[in-house]
């Protein structure tokens, strides 16, 4: 802008001289005394600036000048952004970190969440078991949440006792009220007048929305932060340990998610050997019933005899491998 101005004005003034009839040649000492003028005007007004800025400065209407190497501002910027590029560094390595960790920990400890998993659902399984017919329950779907409603089970809801009311008592209490009902009257419109303005009075208040958030916050950081010193991790690296408990759920809903297709088909194997244990009972029952109708009197003498050749019988006969594991397991 300043050098358009100086532009501008040296247009006007050669339209100017134009006007005037052109310019005329100027003697040597004539041109000497402009550029001397033009020199001093310069100066002066630098020395003029110069005078102002520093009357400025000492009256306190203008902050004194600094140093660039001693400036706390630029030291700021200088620093901000050496914070900025440390930051960006601990986290690239970070985010290395993750993966390597990660799959440390799924190596170090996933089997032992596969085997507590297995452990719980076949326990699951022998405990809702139907008794009667040997049947073994649906597994909850992944709608449903699979077997995080086994891990972690909602809490039971309390069932209400509706009290059955006796219609003669409340006939009774009804009488009481209404032989009662003439004298209250006066005190209850009395009371009616005083509760009033103390109903008015109550000032709605915020429901507390955020209460639980805010005390799981403060528990976070009394079992994490609050006794933790952080004097010797001057550049703010990770900490392996912090990262592999926050990375220790991920890995356990990863294994409970592998588990779950493992239990489903462990389940449908079960329920298929159950129902083709009953098929063969229901036919060995059949050839059982033909048997007996076609024995006569004669069959009562063999009964005595094959009394002798029976020995022991087998009581786990009708049971297969597969709920005597089941058992076994949940009687350790």
């Amino acid at each position: 802008a300043r050098i358009m101005c100086e532009i501008r004005r040296q247009q006007a003034f050669e339209e100017k001289i134009a006007r005037m009839g052109g310019r005329s040649a100027l003697s040597h000492e004539e041109a000497a005394t402009r550029v001397q003028a033009a020199a001093r005007g310069f100066m002066s007004r630098q020395k003029t600036r110069q005078i102002t800025e520093a009357e400025l400065v000492f009256i306190g209407m203008k902050p004194p000048l600094r140093d660039p190497a001693t400036d706390p501002q630029i030291k700021e910027q200088r620093n901000l952004g050496r914070r900025k590029m440390v930051q960006t560094e601990n986290q690239a390595e970070y985010d290395k970190a993750l993966i390597t960790l990660k799959q440390k920990v799924r190596e170090m400890e996933g089997q032992d969440m596969r085997e507590t998993i297995q452990d719980r659902v076949n326990t699951w399984f022998v405990e809702n078991r139907n008794p009667d017919n040997g049947e073994y329950p649906d597994f909850p779907t992944e709608a449903d949440g699979g077997s995080k409603l086994i891990l972690n089970p909602p809490p039971k809801e309390e069932p209400v006792e509706e009290v059955a009311a006796d219609p003669k008592a409340k006939g009774g209490k009804d009488d009481k009220k209404g032989k009662d009902g003439g004298k209250g009257k006066g005190k209850d419109e009395k009371k009616g007048k005083d509760a009033a303005p103390a109903e008015e009075e109550k000032e709605e208040t915020c429901p507390a929305y955020f209460v639980k958030l805010i005390e799981q916050s403060v528990q976070d950081y009394v079992n994490i932060w609050q006794d933790r010193d952080e004097s010797t991790n001057f550049f703010q690296k990770y900490d392996a340990e912090l990262v592999k408990d926050a990375l220790r759920p991920v890995v356990f809903e990863e294994v409970r998610v592998d588990v779950d297709e493992e239990m489903r088909v462990l389940l449908q194997n079960l329920k298929d050997m159950v129902a083709a244990e009953k098929a063969a009972k229901s036919g060995k029952k059949g050839k059982k019933g033909k048997g007996k109708k076609g024995k006569g009197k004669g069959g009562k003498g063999k009964k005595g005899k094959d009394k002798g050749k029976k020995g022991k019988k087998d009581l786990t006969a009708d049971r297969s491998m597969e709920s005597l594991y089941a058992e076994l397991v949940s009687n350790n």
